[in-house]
């Protein structure tokens, strides 16, 4: 009898079930939306840092593709010339980089195909060239500029492992065996410039850019970006 009075006092202490509400289907619906946004800014964001990192590879690249064709004009006392090839593969922009060395040390050599490789073939990947978004980066000599893409040179260069024959090179930097750098027979360079963009575009607003510019003259390299 005392066994049977405890349970039926437990039964009547018992406390009552509450019920939990569930979520609508509209507040399920509200809460997958906000987290495809946070998702979607977290890859922009991944996508914007990588591109960056590129860009910066590429164009410290560059300075350091043009910094060794000056020495070696100096140091072999003739002319370099440096020239580009712009192509695409699988989508994206591609942008080879050739240069060669004046056999007889006179700048004629050059635009008479009397030249000797120096470099064959260094590729730069998912980039182009911008011709004026660059001049807006800061520190960046807009007055005494002039874009290599107003070069009169071009020249035409084997590459390894390229099967559709000699390469076109255009966009060519000449430097002298002084060190200076010029893109035109009809007036000196004062400074030179170079702009990239990423790949993701170089004409659209808010496209990544960056550049060198080397200074006519003196031959000092300056990467912007």
């Amino acid at each position: 009898m005392a066994m049977k009075g405890i349970a039926t006092q437990a039964r009547q202490h018992r406390l009552p079930q509450v019920s939990q509400p569930a979520f609508s289907l509209l507040e399920l619906l509200c809460v997958i939306a906000i987290m495809a946004a946070i998702a979607g800014i977290s890859v922009v964001s991944v996508t914007g840092v990588v591109t960056g990192r590129v860009l910066s590879r590429n164009v410290y690249d560059l300075a350091g593709i043009i910094r060794e064709a000056r020495t070696a004009a100096m140091t072999q006392n003739t002319y370099i010339g440096i020239g580009f090839h712009e192509y695409d593969e699988n989508g994206s922009p591609m942008l080879m980089i050739g240069s060669v060395a004046a056999r007889s040390g006179l700048l004629d050599d050059l635009k008479t195909d009397n030249f000797r490789p120096l470099s064959r073939g260094i590729v730069l990947q998912n980039v182009k060239f911008n011709s004026s978004g660059y001049l807006a980066l800061d520190g960046v000599d807009q007055t005494n500029n002039t874009d290599v893409s107003e070069s009169e040179y071009s020249f035409e260069m084997v590459v390894p492992g390229n099967g559709s024959g000699p390469v076109r090179f255009t966009k060519v930097i000449i430097f002298s065996p002084n060190g200076q750098v010029n893109v035109k027979d009809s007036s000196l360079t004062r400074c030179l410039g170079i702009g990239l963009a990423s790949g993701a575009g170089s004409t659209h607003e808010g496209a990544r850019v960056a550049a060198v510019q080397v200074a006519g003259l003196s031959g000092n390299i300056s990467v912007f970006q």
